[in-house]
């Protein structure tokens, strides 16, 4: 037994021997890997000390209330700043936050370095800092023996969101905001007169236009406009009572060609004129003699009215009413129609009424004919549905649904005649009558809405006013930086036939002529002879607001002669929506002077367009919305 005991001795010191050398390689790299693990392992820890500090700090702060802070420094405070004794049960943030907008940070640093010096370690630096819309503001930073930032190894920082401040605007003061409740806008309303005419060699040729106006209309200004061909004479004009002859006209262009009558353009503009029109329902008629070629209306012609209304908005379901046209032997009409771009077109109707129709009716939309009576009743009454009308409406379907391209529509109705301005067919001897209870209805919807809380939709009209009459006419205008809603052209020419629109801006080039129409931007073709309608409407997305825009319009083409000119007195007319209502303001000591500023910014906003006759108020104190102004971030940071 003792040899045995001998021999395992020998072995373990013969073991422990060879085994020297590695066993010293592992013991070096065991220390290198502990030293390697224990410095990363202590910053983790100092870091977690420093942020359990500093969060134990910033909410600490954050619970004490402004009346735990010492007595006397709070007693002055509240005795030489906007604190008062109504904050007394404040958390310090928000007294802080207070001090900070009103520019007292002298007495914010003091709350934080008496606070701070008895609760964080003698060690450790730290700094309060809040944060606006702008710079930091430095509120106290630790000094003395404590450590600076730049001498720190760890530094760590806890965040408080604080609302209801902003540097250099006094929390406690009043703000207002202002909306027109009722108001009257300073508009222009365009009345067009449908071209249209009579036979050839007949008596007179009759139009009896109706229309509209808002209740309680003010009318300022009123213009007629006439656009005429005519022989001999004007029999007359009347505009609800009121009388008016061929001398009351003020002639601006005026042509006889002989065996086909007078070429005319004119204004009537005074104020009887005004007078005569009121508000509610109104009726203009005006007979011309027809004895050489055919009596009818040119392009322009329309009735212009300056005015102030109460109604702010127009709807999206419009009806088109077609004027009341006798011609001797044959009657003729084209109506102009329009829906904004991207509309998506949910209803669409057609009504027709003529009377002592003798051999043929003829309606065309655009260059379709829809309809064709070569053996009509004597007094057709015709009605077209949706389906029946508006594959020939400029629109795209898109899964069962149609929607507006934006370019004008017409319709032609022509009874006992052809179109295109040929011979009447019949050469009747009775009157043949267009009746006004004729009518397109449109319904569709927009995208989004086009009228908009917060605004009034005013018109404007400018002329063209450059230069002479020309066969190309071109025009710019400045637009208002402000959403327009619609547009459109009112050509004037005392001869017409057919004629292309272009409008383009600013940022694009100038279309040119190729073929019969325009290369680029076109927006209007008449599809007809003598399709020229009074309003063409102009898609938005080819106007840029506040920037120049152009018009180029071009008739002597397809048929026409050198006197199909273009007259200056051609119109651009527009819509667009103006604010109503202004939000908060400015901040002021009392609540009568933040209402007084806020309908000061009303009247100045609705300028020239509008005038708010009843306005609502709303001001508030700034102590009671903490919302309103921030937020602010009050920053601990601390460090060692």
């Amino acid at each position: 037994m003792e040899n045995v005991t001998i021999m395992k001795t020998r072995a373990g010191l013969i073991f422990t021997l060879d085994a020297l050398i590695a066993l010293m390689l592992i013991m070096g790299t065991y220390v290198f890997v502990m030293d390697y693990d224990v410095r990363p392992l202590q910053q983790k820890t100092n870091y977690q000390q420093l942020h359990l500090t500093s969060g134990d700090g910033m909410n600490i702060f954050s619970k004490t209330v402004f009346n735990n802070i010492n007595e006397t420094l709070r007693d002055e405070i509240i005795l030489n700043t906007q604190v008062n004794i109504l904050d007394i049960n404040k958390t310090l943030p928000d007294i802080i936050g207070k001090l900070w907008a009103y520019n007292d940070t002298g007495y914010a640093s003091l709350i934080v370095q008496q606070f701070f010096e008895d609760i964080i370690p003698i060690d450790h630096g730290y700094s309060i800092k809040i944060k606006g819309s702008g710079d930091d503001t430095s509120i106290h930073t630790s000094s003395g023996t404590r450590p600076s930032l730049a001498e720190s190894k760890f530094s760590v920082s806890s965040y408080r969101i604080i609302s209801g401040y902003e540097e250099d605007i006094p929390s406690e003061s009043f703000v207002a905001s202002a909306w027109a409740v009722e108001a009257r806008k300073n508009s222009t309303k365009i009345i067009p007169f449908n071209l249209g005419g009579s036979g050839w060699g007949g008596e007179n040729f009759t139009v009896d236009k109706y229309f509209t106006l808002p209740a309680n209309t003010t009318i300022s200004d009123a213009t007629f406009v006439l656009s005429i061909h005519y022989y001999p004479d004007i029999e007359g004009i009347w505009v609800n009572d009121e009388y008016f002859n061929e001398s009351d006209v003020d002639w601006i262009y005026y042509e006889y060609d002989a065996g086909a009558g007078y070429g005319a353009y004119g204004t009537i503009n005074s104020a009887r004129l005004k007078d005569s029109i009121s508000s509610g329902d109104n009726h203009m008629k005006i007979i011309i003699k027809n004895g050489e070629y055919n009596s009818h209306l040119h392009p322009g012609m329309y009735l212009k009215i300056q005015h102030q209304s109460n109604l702010l908005y127009e709807p999206i379901k419009k009806k088109f009413y077609l004027d009341n046209i006798v011609g001797n032997a044959a009657a003729w009409q084209v109506q102009a129609f329009h829906i904004p771009k991207g509309a998506n077109i949910t209803d669409a109707t057609l009504h027709v009424e003529g009377n002592q129709v003798e051999k043929k009716v003829s309606i065309w939309i655009n260059d379709d004919e829809i309809y064709s009576d070569v053996s009509p009743p004597s007094s057709p009454n015709l009605n077209f549905s949706f389906s029946d009308i508006i594959g020939n409406i400029h629109a795209t379907s898109s899964s069962g649904s149609y929607y507006s391209t934006g370019e004008t529509n017409t319709l032609g109705i022509y009874l006992d005649m052809n179109p295109l301005g040929s011979l009447p067919v019949t050469g009747g001897i009775d009157d043949c009558e267009i009746s006004n209870e004729s009518y397109i209805e449109l319904e569709y919807t927009i995208p989004g809405g086009i009228l908009k809380y917060g605004m009034i939709e005013v018109t404007g009209v400018e002329e063209f006013n450059n230069g002479g009459p020309e066969l190309i006419k071109k025009a710019n205008f400045s637009l208002p930086d402000r959403e327009i809603t619609k547009a459109f052209i009112h050509l004037a020419q005392y001869y017409s036939w057919r004629v292309a629109v272009a409008v383009w801006n600013e940022d694009e080039n100038e279309p040119s002529w190729q073929g019969n129409k325009w290369t680029d931007y076109q927006i209007f073709l008449s599809p007809t002879g003598r399709a020229v309608p009074t309003d063409i409407y102009v898609p938005l997305d080819r106007l840029n607001k506040g920037e120049v825009n152009w018009i180029k319009v071009r008739d002597g083409f397809l048929g026409g002669s050198s006197d199909n000119a273009i007259l200056p007195e051609s119109t651009f007319e527009f819509s667009m929506l103006v604010p109503s209502m202004v939000g908060y303001g400015g901040n002021f000591p009392t609540k009568d002077a933040a209402i007084a500023d806020a309908n000061s910014r009303l009247d100045d906003i609705l300028g020239e367009y509008a005038e708010a006759t009843s306005i609502d108020n709303e001001a508030i104190s700034m102590s009671q919305v903490p919302w309103m102004w921030g937020p602010a971030y009050l920053t601990l940071e601390m460090w060692k």
